[in-house]
Order: structure tokens, then sequence, then C-alpha cells
């Protein structure tokens, strides 16, 4: 505000110097002219606050550049993930490749402790950073480097977020630079190459297949397998990649076979690759669904289905045609079948038998192979390396693997065959189907067995390379098993009995070592400590027990380590063949151990005390399997050994006078062995309509296979059957009747019961299978392979019938047969009602069942002995042989073959009775020098085989002889004079082994009276 006035209130006059009119001339022109003026002005703070922000945005742009290269030259190790994600994708192509590759690494490392948000934060920047680089071609190295981070982070994400993740668009520019990589592949580092074909998630086949990058491809695949440094590398590879790249390989040749344009090329290498990566892996391995592919497996690799699929590819025939057709070396040839054998060993779930199986019939077995097989066993010159193998420098020499590995290849080859012969071929047509000739085969038995006892007894004074070790304990277990299943054949065939060979010893047995000779006391010394061993092994958790084939079982068993001080080296070679080839020592020596065993066990546990704990129980004669069930069937291990106190209800209900001093255990032990496993419709009643076994073609027992039907038809018809008992209580008795048929081992009762072998086989293969050793390992060779020709024993109708189908070769006949791989059968329920199953043993992809062909026909006979000869029994058997190791510890019965194990059972078939007279024991007032007794071995002495059988099961229920003769039997035989009426008949009182024999003075009236009560099959007391 102005306080001055002047004193006037006139207006100042305006002087315009200018000369312009201050009027304007019109109104529109004046608001013109001021838009004008407002739009200069606006342009001018427009361009000054764009000047502002330029220089704000280039002072922020270098001060960021600035930030983050100091934050990149500082970043390491305990840098930060939000630092690496700030700064990488803008520096990386402006700083040091190998500062960037770096950085990578370190991530790489870290990955496993990051959280999900993180690892997708690192994705998207990994792939920003792929869009930064631009062109991968013009730094390859990196680009591999950056799609190595990525893939082993979309290993730690879930499946849902990988998804979602490969749907951005960005995810595009990774695939992209697939193809620079596979162009520029000759310039890459071999490994980096090797690298693309191993990611998981971003898989170059389906990409190449989809761009059409069929020339790029080709040339990267080609540069992979011919590179001269391929094996070196491969070397560098974990297990986990290195099947990972197989099944790349697989997929090129097979799945994506339009990418590949130079086949011809590329075969031989590819098959020689493939071969090498193969025998890299030595860890087992699982196949698994990708829902499953979580579970973390210690010390055991995990694949998923679809890669199993593209291994399966290796195995087929169309393989095989390869080879002949573009025939190449031998040396490759035996190269890729060992290695398809060796990767197939490795497969712990049922999808071994898948692979080894295709590589059996596809590759060995295979129609005019025969070239194959004579060159694998001119390559083993089995005739001079029998000798040179005496010699300790030359065993030396064949243990280190790696100078040899033509020669295990062609070994393992031939083992294979052999047992695929073993299997299939019948007693009959065994030596028409082999390749070589018969007295080749001999001389390779020869050669094998000499090698195998070598091994045993002198490998512990060798050295061997620790990356020679795993494959030779593995190699040298299978010809465990591949020899013994040829003495187990030659049992049947008696093939090497006019062999001459200079390991006989003076009796003639190929089989005996000659020039070994077991010290049975040493090792009788040392049963108390080999059953202390197995006590404390029982208290190992089988999750926790360790992995045997890590170890070497032939060097360090548990035995050495839990002794205090080494036994002399000639007790640690009798156990190793008694644990590994029992069948090299006696089989009386044998079983004078396996009854050392037996008395040290009921001394440890005061079986034989003076005053022992008796179990008691009630028996009706009308019930006698479920009342031994009801009173027995549930004790179990130590108690079950422990003596019985059996009380007999006869046919009234009565109870029968007497005291069990052994004698009623006995007769109570037979019974129910006679019950339960003697077919007939008698049993069948007594039994609830249960029956447990059948009848073999050689009237032989094997388990009744019903019971597998039932639940067959159970599951699929979602209802129950009628039955004497639940599934439960069934396996429960067949338990039970393992314990009874251990019991009467460990007590010396011989059962007048024989089984088929394929019954006995798989109890020695549980055996082997599910428990340890003699030397406290667990080792499972035995490998009795159950045969075609066991068939035969079960069902002749049915072994004809497939050996009928083995011999078709035409196609149409197989179509006209109409044969499907099934199973037909039928069961019973408690009401006698019959009811119809059909089991596929293989199907389509659709679910319907496969057709039995030309090509598939071996696998049909296969699969269907597998069904018959264990997979229908398998149940019942695996209680039944719980059963029997709860009595007899299964190390000692690993010391006998199947056909011994049964001469266990019921005796020798051979009856000596001059043996028998040594051991009778007298009473009654007879001795030895009585006319009487002289007649009555004079009699026996002139029974054929059958009635001397008849007189022996008379007195002992048993009609054969004590495997280690009558002295062995328990109570001793006894013969009690029965007084002097000529009128009666001999009676006999089996539960104690006694003869009640009238003293007839007459050698006639003896004879007639004799063979009447034994042939009579009449009980006690028969007058």
């Amino acid at each position: 505000m102005s306080f001055n006035f002047t004193g006037t209130t006139g207006r100042k006059r305006n002087i315009n110097l200018g000369g312009r009119s201050l009027t304007p001339k019109n109104k529109s022109m004046f608001l013109k002219t001021a838009q004008l003026e407002r739009e200069r002005r606006e342009r001018q703070r427009t361009e000054m606050q764009s000047a502002v922000f330029i220089q704000s945005a280039c002072r922020r742009y270098l001060d960021l550049k600035r930030t983050r290269g100091a934050l990149s030259e500082s970043w390491g190790t305990d840098g930060s993930i939000g630092s690496f994600v700030f700064f990488f994708p803008y520096v990386v192509k402006e700083q040091d490749k190998n500062r960037s590759i770096e950085q990578l690494r370190i991530i790489e490392s870290i990955v496993s402790g990051l959280s999900e948000h993180d690892l997708e934060k690192l994705i998207e920047t990994l792939a920003l950073t792929f869009t930064k680089l631009g062109d991968p071609s013009s730094s390859p190295v990196l680009s591999l480097s950056i799609l190595k981070v990525m893939d082993v982070i979309f290993e730690k994400l879930p499946n849902s977020t990988i998804c979602e993740m490969l749907a951005k668009a960005y995810i595009g520019e990774l695939k992209q630079a697939l193809y620079y990589i596979m162009k520029f592949s000759e310039h890459l580092p071999y490994t980096s190459s090797i690298e693309t074909l191993t990611y998981k998630f971003i898989d170059p086949l389906a990409d190449s297949s989809k761009n059409k990058w069929n020339v790029e491809y080709d040339k990267f695949l080609m540069y992979i397998l011919k590179n001269p440094d391929s094996e070196q590398c491969f070397k560098t590879l974990d297990q986990t990649s290195a099947i990972t790249l197989v099944v790349r390989l697989s997929e090129s040749i097979h799945t994506y076979p339009e990418l590949v344009i130079s086949k011809e090329a590329i075969y031989p290498y590819f098959f020689r690759n493939v071969a090498f990566l193969l025998d890299l892996v030595d860890y087992p391995i699982l196949v698994q669904s990708e829902e499953e592919m979580a579970v973390d497996y210690k010390s055991t690799l995990v694949i998923p289905n679809r890669d199993f699929e593209s291994l399966k590819l290796l195995y087929e025939t169309a393989e095989f045609d390869k080879f002949q057709r573009l025939q190449p070396s031998n040396d490759i040839l035996l190269d890729y079948i060992s290695s398809l054998l060796h990767f197939s060993s490795l497969i712990k779930n049922d999808r071994s038998n898948t692979l080894k199986l295709r590589v059996d019939l596809n590759w060995i077995l295979r129609d005019k192979n025969s070239f194959l097989i004579s060159e694998c066993f001119n390559r083993l010159s089995v005739s001079k390396l029998a000798n040179d193998f005496l010699n300790f420098a030359e065993l030396q020499k064949f243990i280190k693997v790696q100078e040899y590995n033509k020669w295990w290849n062609a070994m393992l080859i031939f083992q294979e065959y052999l047992l695929n012969l073993l299997t299939f071929s019948t007693n009959e047509n065994f030596f028409s189907l082999l390749v070589i000739s018969k007295e080749q085969f001999l001389a390779y038995t020869n050669f094998l067995k000499v090698f195998v006892s070598e091994i045993l007894l002198k490998y512990r004074d060798v050295k061997i390379e620790n990356q020679s070790r795993k494959f030779f304990l593995s190699s040298f277990k299978k010809l465990l098993t591949l020899l013994h299943g040829l003495y187990m054949k030659d049992l049947k065939l008696k093939f090497t009995s006019d062999y001459n060979s200079k390991s006989y010893n003076n009796k003639g047995s190929f089989w005996i070592l000659s020039k070994f000779d077991l010290d049975i006391n040493s090792v009788v010394n040392i049963v108390p400590i080999i059953d202390q061993l197995h006590q404390s092994l029982l208290e190992y958790d089988e999750g926790e027990q360790e992995n045997n084939e890590e170890n070497d079982y032939l060097r360090e068993p548990h035995l050495l380590s839990f002794l205090k001080s080494s036994p002399p080296k000639k007790v640690i070679d009798s156990l190793y063949l008694l644990t590994y080839a029992p069948y090299m020592i006696p089989f009386e020596k044998r079983a004078e151990i396996f009854h050392a065993f037996i008395e040290y066990d009921k001394r440890d546990n005061d079986i034989n005390s003076w005053f022992p704990t008796k179990i008691e129980g009630v028996i009706s004669r009308d019930n006698i399997l479920f009342d031994a069930y009801k009173y027995y069937g549930k004790t179990r291990g130590k108690d079950f050994k422990r003596p019985f106190a059996v009380q007999f209800i006869n046919h009234f209900g009565e109870a029968e006078a007497g005291i069990d001093g052994g004698g009623l255990t006995k007769e109570l032990l037979t019974s129910v062995v006679s019950c339960a496993m003697t077919p007939s419709e008698s049993n069948r009643q007594a039994n609830k309509g249960l029956e447990f076994f059948r009848i073999g073609t050689d009237y032989h027992l094997y388990f009744n296979p019903e019971f597998y039907f039932k639940l067959y038809y159970e599951r699929e018809q979602h209802s129950k059957v009628p039955y004497a008992c639940s599934n439960e209580e069934y396996l429960h008795m067949c338990h039970f009747l393992g314990m009874v048929i251990g019991k009467c081992l460990y007590s010396n009762i011989l059962l007048d019961v024989s089984f088929t072998s394929f019954f006995l086989i798989t109890c020695a293969k549980m055996g082997g299978q599910y428990f340890r050793n003699l030397v406290g390992d667990k080792v499972d060779f035995i490998g009795y392979s159950v045969s075609l020709d066991e068939l035969k024993n079960i069902d002749e109708a049915l072994y004809q019938s497939v050996n009928y189908i083995l011999k078709q070769t035409e196609e149409s006949k197989f179509k006209s047969m109409g044969i499907q791989f099934s199973v037909d059968d039928e069961f019973y329920d408690i009401n006698g009602k019959k009811y119809h199953v059909s089991i596929p043993l293989l199907r389509n992809k659709d679910g319907s069942v496969v057709e039995v062909t030309n090509g598939n026909k071996m696998q049909f006979a296969r699969m269907l002995a597998s069904f018959k000869l264990s997979k229908q029994n398998k149940l019942e058997m695996k209680s039944f042989v719980d059963g029997l190791f709860q009595v007899i510890r299964p190390h000692w019965l690993l010391l006998f073959n199947p056909i011994e194990l049964q001469t266990l059972i019921s005796g020798d078939d051979e009856i000596d009775i001059e043996d028998l007279r040594r051991n009778v024991v007298y009473g009654g007032g007879y001795t030895e020098e009585d006319q009487t007794i002289k007649d009555l071995f004079e009699i026996l002495h002139e029974f054929d085989h059958e009635n001397r059988s008849k007189f022996i099961k008379y007195v002992t229920s048993s009609s054969k002889q004590p495997l280690l003769g009558f002295k062995e039997l328990d109570p001793h035989f006894g013969i009690f004079n029965a007084g002097a009426d000529t009128n009666r008949l001999p009676t006999a009182s089996t539960c104690v082994n006694l003869l009640k024999l009238p003293n007839y003075k007459d050698k006639d009236q003896l004879r007639r009276k004799l063979l009447y009560a034994i042939t009579s099959n009449a009980g006690f007391d028969l007058s």
C-alpha cells in the first residue's frame, strides 16, 4: 500500500513511444496471440523439465552402473540373492565372461538352500539375462552356464510352478538358444555340448523336432558321438547324468529318428558310447512314477518311468538287426550286450526282469545267433586257463578286470546264455540245444569249477584295485550262481560221471575237491561262535543293514570281524567253501556240521536239561491239525524247540494213557504232517475243506494254489468266498507247518513225505534272499533257477503243451491256436462250490490280454513257468519258510542243495542193514546172538528195497534211513522180546522206534508174519 497522495484524482496519461496502436484491431486476434504466448511459455517449461529429467536419469544410470559394477566386483559366496538379482542381468554383457561364469557357479552351489520365492526370482533374472545377451552364439559357454543353473533350479521347484514359468514368454528365448548351441557345437567345449543333452527341463530333441532343426541336431549328435575325447569326458559325469545322456541318445535314434540324417555313420559310435556310459553306472536303480520321484533314496539312483521306456528301446530286436546289417567288430557287439546285462542287473524293482528278458530273448537266445555264443566261448580259452588258474600269478592277472575286460565280457554273456539254457531246456533236449559240443561244455564246467574254487581259496591273498573290486565281486557272484545251476543239472543228467579230470578224488566224484581236506573238528569247534554271530546280527534293523555288495564279501566277512583271534587259514578256507560252494565238501561232513549246530543250540537253550519246561497240549485224534495249531501254533522260536507234553484224546473222547517222553511228541508231529500234507478226501473233510498240498505227477508234494486263486477272485469280484478260516489264519497255519517240519529236523524225526524239487528250491532261494549266510553276510547268490523242466512235476499235459508251442515257428499256427498270456484254474469254497478264475500274465496297453506269437513264445513259457512254480505259491511258501527258520537257522540249511534237504527231512533212500544191526538196542531178553535176531537180519538182507522200506516205516514211521545212519535215530531202534506166543504178529510202537518181536525161532514163520505185518499197514499191537 502507498501513502503518497498528491492532491489530485485524475488518471496519468500513457505515452506510446513505439507507435503501435494499443487498441486491438479485433477480439479473435487478441485471443490467438495470448494462446501462442502461453504455448511458448509451456514449451520452455517442458524443455527445462526434460533437461532436468534426462540429467537425473543419466546420473541415476551412471550411479546404478557404478553401483552394480562395484557390487559385482565384491559379490561372492557370502553375497545375497537380492544383490545378484539386482546387478547380474545388467553387467553380464560388459563384464568379463569368466567372472559371470564364476558367479553362476556360486548360485548353482547355493540353490538347494533357497526358498521357492528366491528360486522363482532367479529364474526370471536368468531369463532376462538371456535377452540381454542377444545371440547366444556370441557367448556360447556363458549361455550354457545359464542353462545349467536354470536346470538345477527347475529340479528344486514344484511341477505346478515349473509349468507356470514355462508358460511365460521369456522361456522361448531359452529354447531358441538351443539352436545356436547345436549349430556352433564344434566351437564349444566338448563337456558343454554333453551338458546340453543332460538338462531335464529343456529338451533339445523335442525342440529340434518341432522346429525342424534336423541338420543342426544331426551335426551336433555326430560331434558328441565321434569325439575322440568322449570316454574321458564321460568319466567326469555323475551317474544320474550318465543315465540321462543314454536316455537322450536312445531317444535320438528311436523317438526322433527324423533328426538323425546320417544313421549308418552314427550307429557304430552310438553302440560304443552307450555301452561305455552304461558301464559307468554301478548304483542300484529304482524306476518310479513322477509322483514318487520326490522320495530320497540313499545310495540308489531313481529314474522316472518316461526315461525307463526310452531305455527299453535299447533292448529291442531292432537293435540286434542293426548290428547284423552294419556288421561292426565283435568287440563292439560283446561290449554292448555285456553293458545291457550289467545295467539290467542294477534295477531293483520288477522292471529288472523286463530288461533282462529282452536282452535274453532279443540278443542272447535269438535264432541263428550261434556265432555270438561261439565267439564268447572261443575267447574264454577254458582248456588252457583251467590249468593256468592253478598258478597263483595267472589268477592275480584275471582279477585285474580292466586288463581282461574283453575276456570278462565274453564270460558274462556266455554265463547268461547257459543260465537261460538251464531254465528253458528240458533234461531230454539240453545237449541238443547247446551251441558248443558236449566236450566243450564239460571243459567249460571243469574250468568254472576250478576258477570258483581257486578264487574262494586264494582271493584273500590277491591285491585288487578299488576300481576293479566292485565289478569283480558282482561278476563272481554271477559265476557262483551258474556253477550252482550246473551242479543241480548234473544231479539229474549225470553228465560229469565219465569226465576225466585231475581234480577228481579217488572216488571219482567230479564236484568234490580232492586236494582239500576239511578238518571237521576245527569247523565244529567254531560252531558256537558262528551261532553267536548270527544271534547278534538278528538285532540289526533291516532298513539299516549294510549293502554287502559294497563290501568285499570274499575278504572281510562278518565272521572274521566277530572273532577275537583269526583262525587258521584252513578253517577260513573251509568256511568259504561251505558258504559259497558247499557241494565241493562231502555231504556226510556237512551233515555232521548241521548236527553240531543243532546240538550246540540245544545246549545253549537248555533243551535237554533234566527238568525242561514242557509245552502242554491236549490233542483229539478226530481233530489233530486244528488242536495242534491251537496249542502250539502261536508258539515261536526258542519255545517251539522245547519238549512237548502231549495228551491224546481217543475217538471215544477219553484220555489215552501214557506220559510223553518224546514218543507222543513224535507221533503228534508225524500225524500233523500226514493230516495236513497228504492230499486225500478224508483229510480234506477232517481239515474243514482245507487242502494245503497237492501231489505232483512225480508223487511229490507242493502247496495247493487254490488259496492264490481265492485271493485273486475276491480282489477282482470284491466279495468274500466262504472258507474254513480267514486268509490270515490260513497263512498262519502254513507258518505252523513250517515250524513242524523244522522241529522234526531239529529232533531228528524222519518224515515219510517227499516235496517237489521246485518246492525245496524255493526254500533254498528264500533262505538266500531273506537271511544271512554261514559267515554272516547277506549275499544272495544261490539262484537255483526253477526251470521249465519242473512243470513236468506238477502237470505233464501242460508241460507237453508248452514244449509244443516252443517248437512252432509259423505265425499262422499261433493264430489258429489263439493262446493268450493267461492262466485258467479253479478252486472250491467250504461248501464244495466250484469257482473259475482266469488270470492274465501280460496285458497290452489297452488292457487286453497279449496273444502268444512266434516272437514272444519264449517269454510266454518263462512267465507261465514262473507263475506255476513260484508266484501262485509265493504267500504260502513265504509263511512256511518263515516258520521253518523259526526252528532251524537258515545258515544251517544253506549247507545243502534241495535234494540233500529232502534227505534231511525224510532220510536216505538206501537202507544199510548192517548199519541197522550195529545200532540196535535189545530188550526183553534178546541179544544179538539169538536165533530169531539172526533170522531177522538174514530176512532183511534178502528183502528187496521196497520191503526194507516198509519194514523201517513200520517201526519208525519213516521209510528211509537217517542221513548219518541209524546211530542218529532218537530213540534208538529197539527190538523187544514179545514172548513165545508164535501165533502173534510182530507189532511196533513207532513213537519210540520199537519193534515187539515174538521169539519165533523159525525163519520161514518169521518171514510170513513179518511180511504180513508190514504190508497190512496196521497200527499198534496188531495180533
